[in-house]
């Protein structure tokens, strides 16, 4: 690494940690969002930040109420851990009674092949005096020995009926997998975590959306240095912007590093 890319990204750095605090000291909590958009005329600074949060967290609430609602909530933990085991070894027998059939289509070369070119179907083009026709023909009788069914058609039915029907066991094995299944007390205390910590992690979002118009400048440094403001703030906002001008005429530099 050259000494101007290393003085680059030290400044970088630098700034990095400027602009963060100025970003604490502009916004320091939610009540401070209109003056924030006051003082810097970022666009992005509207009470949509704050309905964004709400909205979130009022979906979180719903989910805690569907939680109560679950048949296990007033259940022992113990007891609602059994009957989430005993749900999940139902579902995988019956994925397991579907997996002959889905293992013998699979198991033939052709198979994917017929269902591809829509055999047995008016999709199908293949012509009678082509070798492919007649090995065709000849696959789907073997398929239709080997899986017991009457015809092509119903065996390509029965094969779809159970891919689909795999999948709708595989999101139900999901669900009765998750915290809830087990018990949904679990889930409910990891989402009044989440509720609690809600309005920061937003708002250090929203500061970090403000760090990067720091990076970016142009605007934002004039608006800042026209606008008055509270001495604290005015000292952060002079030293991110010694450190940014700084930086920019590093970057100015042509001369190959």
């Amino acid at each position: 690494m050259s000494a101007r890319r290393a003085e680059r990204e030290a400044l970088e750095d630098r700034l990095r940690e400027e602009a963060l605090k100025l970003a604490r000291l502009l916004l320091p909590s939610w009540d401070a969002l209109q003056q924030a958009r006051v003082w810097t005329g970022l666009p992005f600074l509207t009470a949509d930040l704050m309905r964004g949060m709400e909205a979130e967290g009022e979906q979180l609430r719903r989910r805690q109420a569907e939680l109560q609602a679950h048949p296990s909530w007033n259940l022992p933990p113990e007891i609602a851990r059994e009957q989430a085991q005993a749900d999940a070894q139902r579902l995988r027998d019956h994925q397991l009674a579907l997996l002959p059939l889905l293992q013998a289509c699979r198991a033939h070369p052709r198979f994917e092949t017929l269902r591809c070119s829509g055999y047995g179907t008016s999709r199908y083009s293949a012509s009678f005096w082509r070798m492919s026709y007649y090995l065709d023909a000849q696959a789907a009788a073997e398929l239709c020995r080997s899986t017991g069914k009457a015809d092509w058609a119903a065996l390509l039915h029965d094969y779809e009926q159970a891919i689909e029907a795999y999948g709708v066991l595989e999101e139900r094995l999901r669900d009765v997998r998750r915290p809830a299944a087990v018990h949904p007390r679990h889930e409910w205390d990891e989402i009044a975590q989440r509720l609690q910590r809600l309005s920061e992690q937003h708002l250090d979002t929203t500061r970090s959306r403000l760090v990067l118009a720091v990076f970016k400048g142009g605007e934002l440094w004039e608006r800042l240095r026209l606008t008055s403001l509270p001495p604290a703030i005015r000292v952060q906002a002079e030293a991110a912007g010694l450190l940014w001008d700084q930086l920019e005429e590093l970057r100015q530099l042509r001369a190959p590093e």
